[in-house]
């Protein structure tokens, strides 16, 4: 197996994981509907405790899991794009190490955009598994098992992003090193 299989194959799992996430949120979201009561919290304070009440309808309970399909849409399509903006219009990708990338090959620059891409369906898959925790918790406080929710994750979504950021910011700056390296525009004095 060439090496350009096995790293396609290694991130393969990320938008797998990130649909089947997805499909998690609407199933949980269409299945706890029914059990809904005829008010819903739509917004909580900082303590957790909700703050507004709106009626259970199906637009008000569905406008969580759209925010997240919204955004896999966006995050999920712009990864897409950044494969063909690399090799078509370099300038137009504002990353580490930007003068170098453009110095890359086409091929150069779209294996080094990788980390980016990855970043962007990280965070989206970040976001889909918080709201099946909100969607959970709208639902566990809906029917009085609990009369707030936790502030941990909301917390852990913030740490989470900005992790993932720092990780796809480091990774795509030293996959431009690497390829820079590898096509011999980087000589090892500059590394």
């Amino acid at each position: 197996m060439s090496e350009e299989k096995k790293r396609r194959g290694s991130r393969a799992w990320l938008p797998a994981g990130v649909v089947l996430l997805q499909g998690v949120l609407w199933w949980r979201a269409v299945e706890g509907f029914s059990r809904l009561p005829a008010e819903i919290p739509l917004r909580f304070g900082g303590d957790g405790r909700p703050s507004r009440w709106v009626p259970a309808t199906w637009e008000n309970w569905l406008i969580l899991p759209g925010i997240a399909a919204l955004l896999l849409l966006i995050l999920g399509g712009l990864s897409l794009a950044l494969g063909s903006l690399a090799v078509r219009t370099p300038s137009w990708v504002n990353l580490p190490q930007r003068e170098l990338f453009r110095r890359l090959s086409p091929e150069g620059r779209r294996r080094a955009i990788e980390p980016l891409r990855t970043l962007l369906l990280g965070i989206a898959g970040l976001y889909t598994a918080f709201s099946i925790w909100v969607l959970d918790g709208i639902t566990r406080v809906a029917l009085g098992e609990v009369d707030q929710i936790g502030s941990l994750p909301p917390i852990a979504l913030v740490v989470g992003t900005v992790l993932i950021a720092l990780l796809g910011h480091n990774g795509t700056r030293r996959a431009v090193e690497a390829e820079a390296s590898r096509e011999g525009i980087l000589s090892r004095s500059e590394e």
